[in-house]
């Protein structure tokens, strides 16, 4: 008991002692300039010493580790090549899909005989599911290792756009809505993932505009491929259930690379992601 007295009796003085510091050394700067700052420091530093009993520990000053510049074909082999890969591949499903469903919602409801006015309802009560999954993913984003959260995501993308496809005409309005509204909510949790997350997270500092931009531009590139597929599938035999099929099997492809390619990067340092060598 007498022990922890003491200790808190140090400690309330040594407070004291920083504050009278922190007071002074703000007044020597104002008025004599840094030589009497740092005179200042030198003299409270013995007074900490005499008031402890103890030397301070010495300063250790680092030399932080250059970043090596990479350049732009780095992207494209060695370690970074499955980064540039998987993250191409995460971006691609991202924008294929969000689009693909926001684009053929609308149509897909038609086509099931509900009238404009009905299938644009549907849509923007389907579509609040987007800012309620992107807040469910800020709640559980960093508790789950990115890996395992993005075949998740897929997988949970791939169930629920298989479900909607096959059952949509049995389901009515309200369970269409229910759909939509939950298939946008896991939807908008792995845009948060992808392009908010892991896909920034996944390169060296000097790398990360390089390598984030292409995945970006791969993402890009394929929305201009795809609608002319989903247009396909949509016309076929298969008609709009086709469509939920194809979102699945996109989302499978992109789960099995990133089990099998993907770097995990939760809880883990820049350097240590950093290091491609």
């Amino acid at each position: 008991m007498g022990s922890r007295k003491k200790r808190g009796r140090m400690m309330s003085e040594l407070k004291e002692l920083l504050e009278k510091v922190k007071l002074e050394n703000i007044m020597a700067f104002m008025i004599y300039g840094a030589d009497s700052r740092r005179d200042a420091f030198e003299n409270y530093e013995k007074e900490i010493e005499k008031s402890t009993g103890k030397p301070l520990p010495p300063v250790e000053i680092t030399n932080p580790k250059p970043v090596k510049k990479l350049p732009f074909t780095a992207l494209f082999k060695g370690k970074l090549l499955r980064r540039t890969i998987v993250g191409s591949l995460v971006l691609i499903g991202m924008n294929t899909i969000q689009y693909t469903l926001m684009n053929w919602m609308p149509s897909m409801l038609s086509g099931l005989g509900y009238d404009t006015s009905k299938s644009q309802f549907m849509t923007m009560f389907g579509l609040f599911g987007a800012p309620f999954g992107i807040f469910i993913a800020s709640l559980i984003m960093d508790k789950i290792p990115r890996r395992v959260m993005g075949v998740i995501l897929l997988a949970g993308m791939a169930g629920l756009g298989v479900a909607t496809g096959l059952l949509a005409p049995t389901l009515g309005m309200t369970g269409l809505i229910v759909m939509t509204f939950l298939l946008n909510t896991i939807i908008y949790m792995y845009v948060c993932y992808a392009s908010a997350v892991y896909v920034p997270e996944m390169w060296p500092t000097s790398a990360k505009l390089s390598g984030s931009g292409f995945s970006n531009a791969m993402g890009r590139v394929s929305n201009i491929f795809f609608p002319f597929l989903v247009t396909n599938v949509a016309a076929s035999s298969m008609g709009s259930g086709g469509v939920f099929i194809l979102i699945a099997i996109v989302a499978a492809i992109i789960a099995v690379a990133v089990i099998f390619l993907g770097v995990e990067t939760r809880g883990e340092s820049v350097e240590d992601i950093g290091d491609v060598e």
